[in-house]
């Protein structure tokens, strides 16, 4: 198909030149609406390229609701071209961590007989892997969803990856199946619960054990899930479309024996020396196994008197009702209220002031620790007290030194007039691994 045909299943369609058409892009990451036109089109060569500019959209998706396959993006006399002497059936999207389209991962049918293949054809339409980044299947999905605390399924294949995610679970593979896990895949599960649905042959096993391998001590907890009933060679899909239920899967991953990957487990590890990914399937839960050796960590305490004053009767009220623990209310709570307060306020000691900035740091474990949650008690606290300064004065995801600066740097009116800004800056972050800090 060529640019303006595929544009016209969208209607309302702009020409931006004599190759690229616009229109409004019926993506989800549009949660009002795309008010700007987003979704280009352009004709290359031998395809169409479409990208979205504000939503970080999966093409993919956004092709789907109007009928349409990333297939149809290929000009129908190039649709059996190209490196892949071949029928094409399937192309799967990658993109980085911001969401641009790095490369397809296509499936293709090659004659005689009609042999499966795979190719990789890079976004400006060249075939082959020389200087492209390889990362897994719906990175940014994953990443959102590890940072939320959310499960995640590895298998070995994008067609079962989109199976669960039309289950609406979070599931990721790597380009080219098995035995081509890289270490560098393992760094955006870090910390995270991962479930590993392995094929049902030798190369699946060997390939789950393998993933397993590169995640210890990088995955909070690994479970390898097998699926009952499955024929040779079969995976999740086939599993889903021969009756197979989400509340079926749920419950066979909970009853699946966890392995644990922190540093206690690291030793049973070595005990066990589990080569084979059976055996840690069939171990124990990681406490029954250590039994006295398990080493159960101290929560930190602290004194009666850093619960002094209204702020400490705000956290003893809150805290019965909240998961966190109290020092993660009082933390953020007591950073905000000295950034609330800014200049104003000051303790004489000694001749030398000293302001009430606080710079507080929660260290706790990634989706049970509770951060966020004691995190966001005290934003709603500190908002009875003034709601304007946590809408205006309290921000997050600041990913440089510009970017600070950009927040209390003072700005022009329309008259060209230096207008002074409220420099009160309260940062707030949570981090990839188990971390929140809060500064003034």
């Amino acid at each position: 198909m060529r640019a303006r045909e595929i544009a016209d299943r969208f209607g309302d369609v702009k020409e931006e030149s004599g190759e690229t058409y616009v229109v409004h892009c019926p993506g989800p990451n549009h949660k009002n609406g795309d008010r700007h036109a987003s979704l280009a089109l352009t004709d290359t060569a031998d395809r169409v390229l479409g990208n979205c500019r504000s939503g970080n959209c999966d093409l993919g998706e956004v092709l789907s609701l109007k009928g349409l396959r990333m297939a149809d993006l290929f000009h129908e006399t190039t649709q059996t071209a190209g490196r892949t002497n071949g029928r094409i059936v399937a192309e799967y999207p990658y993109h980085d961590e911001s969401g641009f389209h790095l490369y397809d991962v296509v499936q293709f049918y090659t004659p005689p007989g009609d042999k499966k293949k795979y190719a990789v054809r890079a976004a400006n339409g060249s075939w082959g892997k020389k200087g492209i980044r390889m990362v897994p299947y719906r990175l940014p999905q994953l990443i959102k969803a590890v940072n939320a605390g959310r499960a995640v399924f590895i298998v070995e294949g994008e067609k079962d990856v989109n199976t669960l995610t039309q289950c609406g679970r979070v599931a990721t593979t790597n380009p080219f199946g098995a035995g081509n896990w890289r270490a560098e895949y393992s760094d955006c599960l870090r910390d995270a619960t991962v479930y590993v649905l392995p094929d049902n042959d030798g190369a699946g096993r060997d390939h789950a054990a393998d993933v397993v391998r590169q995640l210890t001590g990088i995955a909070k907890e690994i479970r390898v899930v097998e699926l009952p009933d499955l024929p040779e060679k079969g995976d999740v899909t086939d599993w889903m479309s021969s009756g197979g239920t989400v509340e079926a899967l749920r419950d066979i991953v909970r009853s699946t024996p966890r392995f644990s990957t922190q540093s206690t487990a690291n030793k049973v590890e070595k005990e066990q020396d589990p080569g084979f990914y059976p055996a840690l399937s069939e171990t124990e839960d990681i406490e029954a196994v250590l039994g006295e050796a398990w080493e159960v960590r101290a929560k930190p305490t602290l004194s009666d008197a850093a619960f002094a004053g209204p702020i400490g009767e705000v956290v003893s009220i809150c805290a019965p009702q909240c998961e966190g623990s109290p020092i993660s209310i009082l933390l953020p709570a007591l950073a905000m209220y000295g950034c609330m307060v800014g200049r104003r306020a000051v303790q004489d000691i000694g001749g030398t002031h000293h302001f009430l900035n606080v710079f507080g740091l929660l260290v706790g474990d990634s989706g049970e620790g509770r951060k966020g949650t004691g995190n966001g008690v005290a934003h709603r606290v500190m908002g009875m007290i003034d709601l304007q300064f946590i809408h205006d004065n309290v921000k997050g995801g600041l990913s440089s030194g510009e970017g600070l600066i950009g927040h209390i740097a003072d700005q022009k009116n329309g008259d060209g007039e230096i207008v002074p800004r409220d420099t009160r800056l309260h940062i707030s972050e949570g981090g990839r691994r188990g971390i929140h800090a809060d500064e003034t």
